[in-house]
């Protein structure tokens, strides 16, 4: 009776160790699963859900419409056309022959089999066939499409396409864009976070055995379309800048040419042209070429045209008064191991007025030594040489100015006759437009309001006045002194006069470097102000490598064009004559 005792005990204390092990076992299952689960859940859940939805859904960008460039009456220069894309999921073939796809598809997009092919055998769950397709290859696909049972694996979904309504003008201000609707140069790239608009999406879902739910896409999400652009351009200006800037170039043998029409009391751009051009609907051989806006990209020694700005700043140091005698020494003069001649010889003793307004290197550069280094850089830094204007276009070119420390025993009377200092043609213009403008430098600016789809005001564009860099009397009187080299003596001016108005201006005629290694080709520039008493224009012209033999004079070869554009300006704006204007101008030339 112990002995059975003794055993049921033995065995009852097994069957509780089994009993515990199991509970312990099960207990340990149970937080490895519990376990388990809360890592899927928790730790591994987006992953988790990331890898599910790419298994069950295919989503695709929508591209919105960029916004439209308007000039300032509201005349289109570039837009957005409706277009369709055709596109692929080589995965949903199924059981399908991709070089029989191929076949049937290769008439209907016009393209070789063998290439769709390469597209279909990718392992990748969409391609696209054909971006921005014809109209006509959008309807043979179509039928192809029903007709052979690829609707699950082919699909179409609407694209823009950029389109510049108005071709090659102002190509180089609006610029272009990419395959993918990307600004790639000019506004289209400087303002294409504000016209790229923001893309839709739509999203298809797929069934366990691979196959589209609704090929059609369950979910879209419309894009908004992008801002527009209103510019303060005018068309009708810029197409003229464009046309009298061809015909010089052409006439004159000359390489390339810009021109600018600016209002300098505000800082707007009214034309900016450069020639060559380019069409930017079509990207053929001169599209790589030609594309580079010059107006603000090309550094140039500006010559004679600089003699404005050291008449400007030495008129408001005191230096020099408009009716003080220089002795211009018939025309040549030394300094250090180098002689400057003037454009003529025979200059003799005249006041200084008559220096700018026969362009004497020599009476100048008598003047422009008045200055200290310091102040000379300081005047030329004023007027906002070798740094960049601000205006809202991209690649803008800072120009030369060097430091004091870098300058030679000839840099100070170089510069002074525009030498040894390059300057685009933005910067010169915007610097007379100080001159015009009572001695105030504004920014310029291209972009006058930014606004949606709807026409409501997203951003306006106020003048921007940087400084003030001589006073007003001395800004009117250099526009005075400036008068007298359009209304000169030798009558050459009159290719620069327009009846009815008075014009301030200056020519320049800078030597340049020839592809032989010597000074043998010339950049001939004009830029005036208008109308004189109350300058609401400045225009420049400026011709890079006229022929020689054709003349290169900036008299002769860019006052003409000046003429024509300032013409169109003036009527086109509705800008009323002077008061007291001569009929007929006369000029210098240099």
């Amino acid at each position: 009776m112990v002995v059975n005792d003794l055993r049921r005990a033995v065995v009852g204390q097994q069957q509780q160790r089994r009993l515990l092990l199991l509970i312990v076992c099960a207990g340990l299952w149970s937080g490895l699963l519990i376990g388990r689960l809360v890592h899927l859940q928790v730790a591994l859940h987006d992953d988790l859900v990331e890898r599910a939805r790419d298994q069950q859904e295919f989503v695709a960008e929508i591209p919105a419409e960029r916004g439209d460039i308007l000039d300032r009456e509201g005349r289109l220069l570039a837009s957005s056309l409706d277009e369709t894309s055709i596109y692929v999921h080589p995965h949903l073939l199924g059981e399908r022959d991709p070089a029989d796809v191929a076949e049937l598809l290769a008439p209907a997009l016009d393209m070789p089999a063998d290439e769709i092919l390469r597209i279909l055998d990718l392992d990748v769950r969409f391609r696209y066939l054909a971006r921005k397709a014809k109209p006509e290859i959008v309807t043979a696909v179509r039928q192809v499409v029903r007709n052979n049972g690829l609707r699950q694996a082919v699909g179409f979904h609407p694209a823009s396409k950029r389109y510049y309504p108005k071709r090659q003008l102002a190509a180089h201000i609006v610029g272009y864009v990419s395959d993918d609707n990307a600004g790639q140069a000019g506004l289209e790239f400087f303002y294409d976070e504000q016209i790229r608009g923001q893309p839709g999406r739509w999203m298809t879902l797929r069934d366990g055995g691979n196959q589209p739910i609704d090929p059609d896409g369950l979910l879209r999400v419309d894009p908004t379309p992008g801002n527009n652009l209103v510019l303060t351009l005018d068309s009708v200006v810029q197409a003229t800048a464009e046309s009298a800037l061809e015909e010089t170039i052409l006439e004159r043998g000359a390489e390339s040419g810009s021109a600018i029409v600016m209002d300098p009391k505000t800082g707007a751009i009214l034309a900016m042209a450069t020639y060559p051009t380019f069409n930017p609907n079509v990207r053929d051989a001169s599209f790589a070429n030609h594309w580079h806006n010059k107006v603000v990209l090309h550094a140039y020694e500006p010559g004679s045209t600089f003699k404005i700005f050291t008449a400007a700043a030495a008129l408001q140091e005191g230096l020099v008064n408009e009716e003080e005698l220089i002795d211009c020494q018939g025309g040549a003069m030394r300094v250090a191991s180098h002689t400057y001649n003037d454009w003529r010889r025979g200059f003799g003793i005249m006041p200084f007025r008559e220096v700018l307004a026969n362009s004497s290197n020599v009476g100048m550069i008598k003047v422009g030594l008045r200055f200290t280094p310091e102040s000379f850089f300081g005047w030329l830094s004023a007027f906002g040489f070798g740094q960049l204007s601000g205006i809202d276009l991209p690649g803008e070119a800072p120009g030369i100015l060097r430091t004091m420390e870098r300058w030679s025993s000839l840099s100070q009377s170089s510069m002074v006759i525009g030498q040894e200092v390059a300057v685009t043609p933005l910067q010169l213009a915007t610097a007379v437009s100080a001159v015009a403008n009572g001695g105030r430098l504004m920014e310029p600016y291209v972009v006058s309001s930014i606004r949606d789809a709807g026409g409501q005001i997203v951003r306006e564009r106020r003048p921007i006045a940087r400084r003030q860099v001589i006073d007003p009397l001395t800004a009117r009187r250099i526009v005075t002194v400036l008068e007298r080299v359009v209304a000169g003596k030798d009558g050459s001016g009159t290719r620069a006069s327009i009846p009815g108005y008075r014009i301030a201006g200056k020519t320049g005629t800078a030597q340049k470097i020839g592809p032989e290694g010597r000074y043998s080709q010339y950049v001939s520039s004009f830029i005036g102000m208008l109308p004189a008493a109350d300058p609401e224009l400045v225009v420049l012209v400026m011709i890079d490598s006229p022929d020689p033999s054709r003349g290169y004079y900036g008299s002769e070869v860019a006052m003409p064009a000046f003429r024509q554009i300032a013409e169109a300006a003036i009527r086109v704006l509705r800008i009323p004559p002077d008061a007291a204007a001569p009929s007929v101008l006369a000029g210098a030339a240099s």
